[in-house]
């Protein structure tokens, strides 16, 4: 429904707040939208206190609701510009699960992988490799500790988030044992 306004905001560069839980609409995500086709897009997303808050791969029709040029999103740009919060200038093109995937392994950025739609993220770790059918991903536990591979279909993953600022710990600790 929405893959026309994500195409226009991505164009023009603007922030956006994008719901996507319609049983929460006090929980959503905030930032600029940096790749966007009909299926998928990619956000660059800012925390609330304007922190660079990694990237987040979505499907386009999991978005109930769009906000932008509101009093919200002139706060975070004031935070952003302050804070000089900034997301490098990204070019995926064309398969951006893969592209994203890669991306993560090549910075060695723990990503969180929602799978089949689940409604919550079942894997968490490093992406370890990657060939034509799926990707590998070491899952590294709370405590930065190796906790086994996932092995995971390209088809079946519905969301990935990629350098949070929540799960960037995980990455400290796993990097000092």
């Amino acid at each position: 429904m929405f893959q026309k306004r994500l195409r226009e905001m991505m164009e023009t560069n603007s922030y956006v707040s994008l719901y996507k839980d319609r049983d929460n609409l006090s929980v959503f995500a905030f930032g600029t939208i940096v790749a966007c086709n009909d299926e998928l897009f990619i956000l660059a997303s800012f925390d609330p206190n304007g922190a660079n808050d990694g990237l987040q791969l979505c499907k386009t029709d999991t978005v109930c609701t769009i906000e932008y040029g509101d009093l919200y999103a002139r706060k975070m740009e004031k935070l952003i510009n302050h804070y000089e919060s900034k997301h490098e200038d990204y070019h995926f093109q064309d398969d951006f699960i893969l592209e994203l995937l890669e991306y993560s392994k090549m910075n060695v950025f723990i990503v969180r992988i929602e799978i089949c739609d689940s409604g919550h993220f079942d894997v968490i770790g490093l992406v370890d490799s990657l060939n034509e059918e799926g990707c590998r991903i070491l899952q590294i536990d709370q405590y930065g500790s190796k906790d086994g591979y996932a092995e995971i279909k390209y088809s079946d993953i519905s969301q990935i988030n990629s350098n949070e600022y929540d799960e960037r710990y995980r990455r400290i600790l796993h990097q000092g044992m």
